[in-house]
């Protein structure tokens, strides 16, 4: 027999209450996969980050850094090396912007079916005025291509940590 959302909750610790108001369970499922995938992503930056000889990186200062400033340390410190792709600190920072859109969301109840979700808006900066905090939600279909593209990620940042033992910048 199928257990219900509210029993699988009761299970787990969550009390009737605040199971009413939490999204169906694969929602919630992939919700914590895509937090769990970036932060998987983020420490193997550090690693990579730590693992250079020639640089005095701190493990405990770059694990309490949020990932944003993390991404400086991949531009000053990653793309500077010939045989690493100049383009993984955009690709680490468009991952850092699509994580914050998911974990800066805000819950949101549909007034037609009632099912709970998130929703999040475009960031205003200084070069996309036109889209500027135009809302939008995060689907199931958003959080499974940014799963994706972590794990895609995470096979180029493998990739790199070879390269790196191969030109001998990996201790």
């Amino acid at each position: 027999m199928d257990k219900t959302a509210e029993e699988t909750y009761g299970e787990i610790g969550i009390d009737g209450r605040a199971a009413s108001i939490l999204p169906e369970l694969d929602y919630i499922t992939l919700l914590g996969a895509s937090v769990y995938c970036f932060d998987r992503c983020q420490s193997f930056i550090v690693e990579l980050l730590r693992s250079q000889g020639c640089v005095n990186l701190d493990w405990w200062k770059l694990t309490d850094q949020t990932a944003g400033m993390i991404c400086d340390d991949v531009n000053h410190h990653l793309d500077d090396k010939s045989y690493i792709n100049p383009k993984l600190h955009d690709d680490f920072q468009d991952l850092c912007h699509r994580r914050d859109r998911i974990i800066h969301a805000f819950p949101c109840t549909d007034e037609e079916t009632g099912e709970q979700y998130l929703r999040t808006k475009v960031k205003a900066t200084a070069r996309n005025h036109a889209e500027a905090n135009k809302q939008f939600p995060i689907t199931r279909d958003y959080m499974t291509q940014f799963i994706e593209k972590v794990t895609d990620f995470e096979y180029r940042l493998d990739d790199v940590r070879t390269q790196m033992i191969v030109h001998k910048d990996y201790k």
